[in-house]
């Protein structure tokens, strides 16, 4: 197909390419994986992939389309649940771009981690004892091929911003006899020139031009006579493509001819440049290079937070021990790596990370004990996660003859301050269906997610509104859990039928939540009772 002025023309230094033999790669396929010890992280190391052979056998990269070529594969078992860092930062030349992709499974049989495949970096929560597949390959490049033209090394429309650049060049150029004219096979869509062993070229380059034809990706070149109208064209042709024939026109003057006037220049600009259709376009395997490749261990991003107010390992007021199991489901879009805090008032207890799937669920069950090794307490507990959670926890005691009593809270979503959970400075907020009398006991559980210590006025308030008692202050330390029993604490001496409990968080900078419980005082049968900001 012939494309004549359908491209711009942009003044710039002709690029020499060229390469350097090597042998293929011993870890070509799947089955000859170079290993990666989990006891020698960070992992570093170099390989040519010039030479790598295209297998038919690789399995698709989800991540990119077409399927990028010249794999070269490694296999890595981490010792540690965690997040992983796989870079190809370094790799040269800039027309390389390695893609990524880490899979489970045996070679044959590989499935890709969900989220686990990217151009040049992936990050990844990987899981202790399982044997991961990783790719790394060339990613095919999208030709839109144009000319651009060099003039006695001077560029006369530079491109981006600022005086002078970004210029709209149009497709004609005024020249001289004697110009030493160079002209560049150029990829529009990445913005450089198509590399030396990216297809063939066929340039024909006008009415008296010296050379008059060449195969080279650039080209320099003069006329030796003036002539009013004359085309350079170039036949591209992309390994196993079609050609595209793009042509420029060339307005050649005597040497000794004086310019053009401005205005008259101003009004012989062509069209602006029109972008090349998806006909005009070949796709160009990637030729390799020289990748350098790192696997690490990192300090996972946790860009999601949950509290659950309260879990507990703990004997209650009847001589029952009340424990907590806790939930948690990844919700997002792809695996998650998920790691736990406990918040007593003893101070902070952190778990090792774990890898949560797509759409799987971890249970912790008495996640005081098994989660934290811990044998009586109760507190916040602090879930973060690198992707989106469904968390809760049920709380409850075996009763005698078979059986539980307990209840269910779901986990306040702490990853933002606006969080509907978090009372921030001068922000009030109620407990409902609080009861202090001889059927039912109530406490009133607080956590702190800032790094300073907050205080909070408590309030009870009986049917009417009216306030019990007095307010009472309660401080929490910094990344801790206070709970206090309303009958005792709060309102000590006096019974609630039913009512209220009133909280202002009156610290500036800081940020609490809270439960509260209602307890049965012959079942001890429990409810949880959110906190409703106002």
């Amino acid at each position: 197909m012939t494309k004549t002025p359908a491209f711009s023309l942009v003044l710039a230094a002709a690029l020499a390419a060229g390469s350097v033999a090597a042998a293929p790669p011993p870890n070509e396929t799947c089955s000859a994986a170079v290993t990666i010890s989990a006891g020698a992280l960070p992992y570093l190391a170099t390989v040519d992939t010039t030479e790598a052979t295209n297998d038919t056998g690789d399995p698709a990269m989800p991540c990119v389309s077409p399927a990028p070529t010249r794999s070269v594969w490694y296999s890595f078992t981490p010792a540690v649940t965690d997040s992983y860092r796989i870079d190809t930062a370094g790799t040269t030349p800039a027309d390389y771009e390695p893609v990524i992709t880490v899979y489970t499974g045996t070679c044959g049989n590989l499935t890709p981690v969900l989220g686990a495949c990217d151009r040049g970096r992936v990050i990844a929560a990987l899981a202790a004892g399982v044997t991961y597949r990783i790719s790394v390959a060339g990613a095919a490049v999208t030709v839109s091929p144009s000319i651009k033209v060099l003039v006695n090394g001077l560029d006369v429309c530079p491109p981006g911003g600022g005086p002078g650049g970004g210029g709209v060049c149009g497709t004609t150029f005024d020249v001289k006899v004697g110009d030493t004219i160079t002209a560049i096979a150029y990829n529009e869509l990445a913005g450089r020139p198509i590399p030396a062993n990216g297809g063939t070229f066929s340039w024909t380059l006008g009415t008296g031009a010296t050379p008059a034809t060449a195969s080279t990706a650039s080209v320099a070149f003069k006329y030796g006579a003036p002539v009013s109208s004359t085309l350079v064209t170039l036949v591209y042709t992309a390994p196993g493509g079609s050609p595209i024939t793009q042509s420029v026109e060339m307005r050649v003057a005597a040497a000794t001819a004086r310019p053009a006037p401005e205005s008259s220049r101003e009004l012989a600009l062509p069209a602006p440049f029109t972008p090349l259709s998806l006909a005009d376009t070949a796709i160009l395997p990637s030729a390799g290079g020289l990748l350098n490749l790192s696997v690490e261990r990192v300090p996972p991003s946790y860009p999601y937070a949950y509290m659950v107010p309260s879990v507990a390992h703990s004997v209650g007021q009847t001589g029952q021990t009340f424990v907590s199991d806790v939930s948690v489901t990844n919700a997002d879009t792809a695996d998650a790596t998920v790691a736990l805090q406990f918040w007593p008032d003893s101070g902070v207890v952190t778990s090792d990370a774990i890898a949560l799937p797509l759409n799987g669920t971890k249970q912790w069950a008495d996640v005081v004990r098994s989660g934290f090794g811990i044998g009586s307490g109760f507190g916040a507990l602090l879930v973060q996660s690198s992707r989106r959670l469904a968390v809760g926890a049920r709380t409850y005691a075996n009763v005698s003859g078979g059986g539980s009593n307990g209840q269910f809270a779901t986990a306040v979503d702490v990853t933002s301050a606006n969080s509907a959970g978090l009372l921030a400075t001068g922000e009030q907020g109620v407990f409902t269906a609080i009861q202090v009398d001889s059927a039912f006991r109530s406490n009133v559980g607080f956590f702190n997610v800032s790094s300073k210590a907050c205080t909070v006025s408590v309030e009870v308030r009986d049917p009417d509104g009216k306030r019990v008692g007095n307010a009472v202050n309660l401080t929490i330390p910094s990344q801790r859990y206070v709970q206090k029993s309303v009958g005792s604490d709060i309102i000590p001496g006096q019974s609630l039928l039913y009512g209220s409990v009133v909280v202002t968080n009156t610290t500036d900078s800081c940020l609490v939540g809270g439960i509260a419980y209602v307890i049965d005082n012959v079942s001890s049968d429990p409810f949880a009772v959110p906190l409703k900001k106002k």
